[in-house]
C-alpha cells in the first residue's frame, strides 16, 4: 500500500477534504455557511495531508500560537484538528499525519505542542501528556450571586471577529493560557449562525474591553454555552457574568468554563440543592470536571531557559524518550527530543545534552516531563500514574522547585 505523508495542495486535496470532514461530522450540511468555515480553517496555519493510492484520507491541521509560561511567552504549535476518513480507519494515517505537522512546526521554531484530545491515550503515542482538568459549570442564571450590569451591553455578531481578537490579545492572562497570532482564529469561532454575543465598550475610546461569546440550539431557553469569556480584570468579569444572570427570566441554564484563580460555587446560591434536584436532563445543573487537553516539549532548551523558579538550584541528569520518531520520515529534520540531558532548575534555568556520573537521574517520556514542568501533577504523583522515576529524594526536590498553579489553556481549540 503506498501511503504518502505531503503538505496540503487545496488543488488536489479540497474536494477529497471536503469529503472526509462530511464524513467524519465536521461540516453540518452543504451550505455556504459550512463551506466558509472549511476554508476559514485551512486558511488558519500549516496543513498536512496522508494520501493512499494517490487518494486524501487524511489531514492534520495546525496554527502558530503562543503559550503563557508563568510570566514568559513561549511559541506554541497548536494542532486546530486532525480527521480520518471512514475507508482509511486503522492504517496509522492519523498519528503520521500529525507526526509530520509538528515536527515541521517544530522545526520553524514552536517549543511545544498541545491539542485537544477525543479520548485519552491515542496521542501518547507521539509524545503528548494529558493537561490539567477543566472545570465546566452548569447553572441557572437566576442563581449568580453577582450583580446585574449598571449599562447594557452591545450586541456582539460574526461581522466584529477582528475586534473581538484584538480584544483577547488585550486580555487577563493565566499560566498555561493559548493565544492564537492570527485573527482568523477567532473568525472560525465566529462562523456559525448559532453564535452570537454581548461586549462592553471603553467610554472614553469605544474600544472593545470585555466580551462574551455564545452558542445554542435554543435561543428561547438555552442552554447557551459560553465559548469564550474574555477581560482584563475582575471587575470585568462580574459585569459580564451579571450578563449572563440579566438573561434569568427566559434562559433557564448556561453552561460556561470556571477561569483559574476563580472558584465559581462562591458565586453560586444553593448549588448542592439544584444538585439534588436538577442534575440530569437538557437544563441539569453542577460542575463536571474532564481534561480535554495534551501538550508536549518540541525545544527542551528553549523551555527550560523561560523556567525561572524559587527553588535552591537543583541539578540532575534527564533521561528523555520521546516515541514521535516512529512516525517520522527518516529525512525529517526535527525527530524529537529524545536524548541524555543535565538539567539545572533555578531562577536561571538551562539544560545541556550529555550526563554527570555523581547527579541524580530522572527516567522519563517527554508527556510526563512535559506535565511535570508545566505544573499539572507533582513528580510524586506522576510516578505513581505515568512513566515517571527517580529516587526519591530527587523526586521530594521537584515537587518543591515546580510549586506553579495549574495550568488552564483557556482558549479552547
Amino acid at each position: 500500500m503506498n501511503i504518502q505523508v505531503a503538505n496540503y495542495d487545496s488543488d488536489r486535496d479540497l474536494e477529497a477534504v471536503k469529503r472526509l470532514w462530511h464524513e467524519i461530522g465536521w461540516l453540518r450540511d452543504n451550505s455556504e455557511t459550512e463551506q466558509t468555515l472549511l476554508q476559514t480553517e485551512l486558511d488558519l496555519g500549516p496543513v498536512r495531508v496522508a494520501r493512499i493510492e494517490d487518494a486524501t484520507e487524511s489531514i492534520a491541521m495546525g496554527a502558530n500560537a503562543i503559550l503563557q509560561y508563568m510570566d514568559s511567552e513561549l511559541p506554541l504549535a497548536a494542532v486546530t484538528g486532525v480527521g480520518t476518513s471512514w475507508v482509511a480507519r486503522k492504517r496509522g494515517l492519523a498519528r503520521r499525519v500529525t507526526a509530520r505537522l509538528i515536527a515541521d512546526m517544530a522545526a520553524e521554531g514552536a517549543a511545544l505542542s498541545m491539542l485537544g484530545i477525543f479520548d485519552q491515550g491515542y496521542y501518547d503515542r507521539l509524545g503528548f501528556g494529558t493537561g490539567s482538568y477543566d472545570h465546566r459549570v452548569s447553572v441557572q442564571p437566576q442563581d449568580l450571586c453577582v450583580p446585574l450590569p449598571q449599562r447594557a451591553p452591545n450586541r456582539l455578531s460574526s461581522a466584529d471577529w477582528e475586534e473581538m481578537h484584538a480584544c483577547r490579545m488585550r486580555r487577563m492572562k493565566r499560566h498555561g493560557y493559548v493565544t492564537f497570532t492570527s485573527p482568523t482564529a477567532t473568525q472560525c469561532e465566529s462562523i456559525r449562525d448559532d453564535r452570537f454575543g454581548f461586549g462592553f465598550r471603553d467610554k472614553a475610546n469605544e474600544a472593545l474591553t470585555h466580551y462574551l461569546w455564545c452558542r445554542t440550539d435554543d435561543f428561547e431557553s438555552g442552554p447557551y454555552h459560553v465559548i469564550s469569556m474574555v477581560y482584563e480584570n475582575h471587575r470585568q468579569l462580574l459585569e459580564l457574568l451579571g450578563t449572563l444572570k440579566s438573561l434569568e427570566d427566559q434562559v433557564q441554564l448556561v453552561t460556561l468554563f470556571e477561569p483559574p484563580d476563580i472558584q465559581l460555587q462562591d458565586l453560586v446560591s444553593r448549588p448542592f440543592y439544584r444538585l439534588a434536584t436538577l442534575n440530569e436532563g437538557k437544563f441539569g445543573t453542577g460542575i463536571r470536571s474532564y481534561a480535554v487537553w495534551q501538550a508536549r516539549i518540541c525545544n527542551l532548551h528553549a523551555c527550560l531557559k523561560e523556567t525561572r523558579l524559587e527553588c535552591e538550584p537543583l541539578r540532575f541528569n534527564l533521561d528523555l524518550k520521546d516515541p514521535i520518531a516512529e512516525f517520522l520520515d527518516d529525512t525529517q529534520p526535527w525527530r524529537g527530543v529524545a536524548g541524555q540531558y543535565v538539567v539545572t532548575l533555578a531562577n536561571e534555568s538551562e539544560v545541556e545534552q550529555g550526563n554527570v556520573a555523581n547527579l541524580p537521574t530522572l527516567t522519563a517520556t517527554v508527556g510526563a516531563f512535559t506535565r511535570l514542568w508545566l505544573g499539572v501533577r507533582p513528580a510524586t504523583g506522576l510516578v505513581a500514574t505515568d512513566q515517571l522515576n527517580g529516587p526519591p529524594e530527587l523526586l521530594t526536590q521537584l515537587d518543591s522547585a515546580f510549586r506553579l498553579p495549574a495550568p488552564s489553556w483557556d482558549w479552547h481549540f
